[in-house]
């Protein structure tokens, strides 16, 4: 399962590398996330979603204006 990341908010963007990483993937999330071109407002990452459980990622965007860097620490939640 491939979940899909989307910025709204106009002056931001995901930065190349990093912009989702899940503190302890297992085997759940083998692959690192990807900033999609052209506008880096989007970003995926690979679930294999085999079994249950909570997993905490922090997410990274970028301001345009500054190159400020802002994180938050939310939760995916697989189910059974």
């Amino acid at each position: 399962m491939i979940l899909k990341f989307v910025l709204i908010t106009e002056g931001y963007v995901f930065p190349k590398e990093g912009a989702v990483v899940v503190t302890d993937p297992g085997t759940e999330f083998p692959e690192p996330s990807k900033t999609l071109p052209p506008n880096d407002t989007k970003a995926t990452l690979f679930d294999r979603n085999t079994g249950p459980g909570d997993f905490r990622y922090t997410v990274t965007v970028q301001k345009v204006a500054t190159g400020e860097l802002l994180r938050h620490d939310p939760m995916i939640e697989n189910g059974p």
